[in-house]
């Protein structure tokens, strides 16, 4: 298992070098579940948090989506859901991400704190066709 600067310097790699004025904390907690794989296995992979730095001008979703592919394994017939904590006033909303522009508001409303909590779930596809 990596270790978090391990982690932190391979997520610096991928993004080049970061730009101080858009340098944001990304912090993801996984949440656990059951990888579906190919072969017909089943692994339970239990809950854990990652953190790393971003470009906030060059990342996106599909960027980041490819950042937990290097982490965390999930079967080919699963995909993950990614959630933003966007906590006002002692609430805590989690809204899903849809689209890059989705993070591009996320960091807006965080660039204050210059950080980002992402919760991610790996869910099934509702229709699975594996050749």
């Amino acid at each position: 298992m990596l270790k978090l600067m391990d982690i932190s310097l391979f997520f610096l790699s991928i993004y080049d070098t970061i730009d101080p004025d858009a340098e944001f904390s990304v912090c993801v907690q996984f949440s656990q579940y059951t990888a579906k794989l190919v072969d017909g296995n089943f692994v339970h992979v239990p809950r854990r948090y990652e953190e790393w730095v971003v470009d906030c001008r060059q990342c996106t979703l599909e960027r980041l989506e490819k950042d937990f592919e290097a982490n965390v394994n999930w079967g080919k017939c699963q995909q993950v859901v990614v959630c933003v904590d966007m906590t006002r006033r002692a609430l805590v909303r989690k809204i899903r991400f849809t689209d890059s522009m989705d993070l591009v508001h996320a960091f807006f409303v965080g660039k204050s704190e210059r950080s980002l909590i992402l919760f991610v779930d790996v869910v099934d596809y509702l229709f699975c066709f594996n050749h």
